[in-house]
């Protein structure tokens, strides 16, 4: 670290784990930008990170949608790569959402309110070996059903 560049992860630490705020704010610029993205990986999975960016997206919505909205723009192939990993690694619950959609769209589903009376519900599998057998949910109910979060 004698040239103030940052070659190394186990760098990073060592020299900033005693010190919360520079440890949050490692020195720049990265030698490496493949350093950085696994830097970035790893910060993203600390809970106290984790935790104060879902309560920055929840209190500023509108900007947080925003950025969301031009990343996406700005990566579609980022995006389709995503999808395309999601979909084979959740094959399950893809299959699950097409059917059930399908079975919606030609009578053999018919959309439901949510208990609560809300007419813009979505549908929610239990089990996603039997697409047929769904509870109907608004957003809300929907999140609460899955812990606060679809992730």
């Amino acid at each position: 670290m004698d040239s103030g560049v940052v070659n190394t992860i186990t760098e990073i630490r060592e020299g900033f784990s005693s010190h919360c705020s520079c440890y949050n704010n490692p020195p720049m610029p990265f030698a490496d930008p493949e350093v950085r993205k696994e830097y970035d990986r790893q910060r993203s999975k600390d809970p106290k990170r984790r935790e104060f960016s879902r309560q920055w997206q929840k209190d500023h919505r509108k900007r947080a949608n925003e950025l969301r909205n031009t990343w996406l723009k700005n990566n579609p192939g980022k995006v389709a790569e995503y999808r395309r990993n999601y979909m084979k690694n959740n094959k399950d619950k893809e299959d699950a959402r097409v059917f059930s959609r399908l079975a919606v769209k030609f009578g053999y589903l018919e959309k439901e309110s949510c208990h609560c009376g809300s007419e813009e519900s979505q549908i929610h599998h239990s089990d996603y070996t039997d697409p047929l057998n769904v509870k109907w949910l608004c957003r809300e109910h929907h999140l609460e059903e899955h812990g606060g979060s679809f992730r």
